[in-house]
């Protein structure tokens, strides 16, 4: 079992990440997907220390939003990107089966694949821009467990494509095994996100599972079947989801309308008080105190 290499062919397939020359040999190939997870990590782990340097730096929510979201396309090679491109524009072909996947083979770049690749952008940069403090530290987990389910669905899920990427890895890959540890990194990266997120982590998690049941259905329903650009697709899809679901800013949109609901009660309820003469008296005199012992306090600590 040549773990190593398999580590090495599943980085060099789904990254830029420099790695050493080796043949894709059946014995590599058959537990590749059991590393494609650990990609994510890497890619989360990046973002942590990204954030972090901003902060540092003192750089600007823009500019950090900016590199946020180059981050993954930089790290992976725009590889997903490619396939969710692609599938945008076949999709919005609205042909039959057939001429959908001879669109997913086309090297050309149609309209509504630059349409949809904008419309992700703003979407994927929106989200990321609304990150606080320990935010970031979800993403690991976030960024892990989509690709677990998309590496499980690869050997579970029936194939667009006979000659497709996804049916290759599937016909190399040791199953078994690879579900096993799909579902050992998926649960790794939930508590990870439980641990740093409590109900923000529980709720991001919950949402890229029921994305991968209606990653499911769409494949199926539109393609007959999974393939590398359906995967890339919903991989997309999923980003944008997790990184708004994982902001603290979303969680306290409850706190903040609290607050707001409380002091207008107040206001209002200030406003139909009838106030007596000597209750304005009284208010105007203890202002006046309050205004005269902040003086003497000031004075007394300038001496």
């Amino acid at each position: 079992m040549n773990l190593i290499g398999s580590f090495v062919i599943a980085f060099s397939m789904y990254s830029r990440i420099p790695m050493p020359r080796m043949d894709w040999t059946e014995e590599r190939m058959r537990y590749a997907l059991c590393f494609f997870p650990l990609i994510g990590a890497v890619i989360g782990a990046v973002e942590i220390a990204t954030f972090a340097l901003c902060e540092i730096l003192g750089a600007g929510v823009l500019f950090r939003t900016c590199l946020l979201t180059a981050v993954p396309l930089l790290i992976t090679g725009g590889i997903h990107m490619d396939g969710y491109l692609d599938v945008t524009d076949a999709r919005h072909s609205y042909g039959e089966r057939e001429k959908k996947l001879a669109i997913l083979k086309d090297p050309h770049t149609g309209a509504f694949a630059i349409i949809g690749l904008g419309l992700y952008l703003l979407l994927y940069a929106g989200s990321v821009s609304e990150f606080v403090g320990a935010d970031v530290w979800l993403l690991p987990g976030a960024l892990m467990l989509e690709r677990a389910c998309s590496g499980y669905s690869v050997v579970a899920f029936p194939k667009a494509k006979k000659d497709g990427l996804a049916a290759e890895f599937s016909r190399s890959a040791e199953t078994k095994v690879v579900r096993v540890s799909m579902a050992v990194l998926a649960v790794l990266a939930i508590s990870w996100m439980i641990y740093w997120g409590h109900l923000r982590g529980a709720l991001a998690a919950l949402t890229a599972l029921a994305t991968f049941v209606c990653y499911y259905r769409f494949s199926m329903r539109e393609f007959g079947g999974i393939s590398i650009q359906t995967y890339s697709s919903i991989h997309h899809l999923r980003m944008i989801l997790t990184g708004f679901l994982t902001t603290h800013q979303l969680f306290q949109t409850r706190q903040r309308t609290e607050r707001v609901h409380d002091n207008l009660t107040d206001i209002t309820i200030a406003t139909q008080e009838q106030l007596t003469f000597s209750d304005i008296t009284r208010i105007i005199r203890n202002s006046v105190r309050n205004i005269t012992a902040t003086q003497g306090s000031y004075r007394n600590n300038s001496d």
